[in-house]
């Protein structure tokens, strides 16, 4: 008796189906720029040429910090402004994060984060099926729909995007960081 095996699709083939199927339920897809200026409107950011770069303060707006990891190399850390052309300078690098929140000052350090634009969710490592139960406990309410779902190469991540950014205090973070938990229980 021969046993049957099924064969797994490539992540890249894994990808490829998960945007048929999104295209299939008839979601839009956004270019990352975008996304991103979606998620970042225009204003949100300091301007470039109102960042003093010596003080590190700028005239009163946050930027993002945008992270490479590179195994030649290393970390390295750059500024998004209000153009976001440090995102289209990133665009197509592997390894790249740009959490949803605004820092003052040149590093992702907490005590830095002041404002939070969105609550993301990191769902690696799921197959299609998985995907497929993702959306179905969205659309059947049990949690709650994200605003925008972005494909990585490892899976999906959920954003739900606030209508007004929150302020960043230790009581906020607290209660945010509660939120958070419950939430990611629920969603795994």
């Amino acid at each position: 008796m021969v046993e049957m095996v099924e064969k797994r699709p490539t992540e890249k083939q894994l990808y490829k189906l998960k945007v048929a199927l999104y295209k299939d339920r008839g979601y839009e897809e956004l270019t990352p720029l975008d996304f991103y200026r979606k998620l970042f409107p225009l204003g949100t950011f300091e301007k470039e040429k109102d960042y003093n770069l010596d003080t590190n303060i700028g005239k009163g707006k946050p930027n993002g910090i945008m992270v490479r990891l590179n195994v030649k190399e290393g970390r390295k850390q750059r500024l998004v402004f209000d153009d976001l052309q440090t995102i289209t300078n990133e665009l197509g690098n592997e390894n790249v994060i740009l959490s949803p929140i605004g820092y003052f000052g040149r590093s992702r350090r907490n005590e830095n984060a002041k404002y939070l634009y969105a609550m993301t969710f990191d769902l690696d490592g799921q197959d299609l099926a998985q995907l497929k139960d993702t959306l179905h406990q969205m659309n059947s309410g049990f949690i709650p729909k994200a605003t925008y779902i972005v494909l990585s190469g490892h899976g999906s991540h959920l954003y739900y995007v606030f209508e007004e950014p929150i302020k960043l205090n230790q009581h906020i973070v607290r209660e945010l960081n509660k939120l958070k938990t419950g939430l990611t229980k629920q969603i795994w």
